[in-house]
């Protein structure tokens, strides 16, 4: 795979997955990307309600990021289309931490006093449940 800038890059690492690699950018407006491993090229772009905080996490067909006003929102692995978010600003802790998804849960890292869990909110009915 050869290397491509999109846009500004953010400083979390891309996540790999099913053939692609995730990575947010905030050239012109906050947006994940989904590019082939094999090609480079854009699979789907998907618009955030703002910056990304956090490094994207993949879960059960899910990619999950945190945004620097604490929402997190679900996109769907494949096509970028949005399966839910959490406007609560419940994830904006300071900013140190990761995103990670184990056991229905989405824990939210952050400094060693500052922490949180919380399972992801109920997934659109569009998409079909996990697992």
């Amino acid at each position: 795979m050869r290397a491509r800038q999109r846009g500004r890059p953010d400083n979390q690492t891309p996540a790999v997955g099913g053939g692609l690699v995730y990575v947010s950018s905030t050239y012109g407006v906050a947006s994940l990307h989904a590019l082939d491993t094999a090609t480079g090229r854009v699979r789907w772009t998907s618009e955030l309600p703002h910056p990304a905080a956090t490094s994207p996490v993949l879960a059960d067909g899910v990619v999950y990021v945190d945004d620097q006003q604490g929402d997190l929102s679900g996109l769907a692995q494949a096509t970028g289309c949005r399966a839910w978010s959490d406007t609560q600003g419940l994830a904006q802790l300071d900013g140190t931490g990761n995103l990670v998804v184990a056991g229905g849960t989405i824990y939210i890292g952050a400094t060693p006093t500052r922490s949180t869990a919380s399972p992801p909110p109920a997934a659109s009915p569009s998409l079909p449940p996990p697992g």
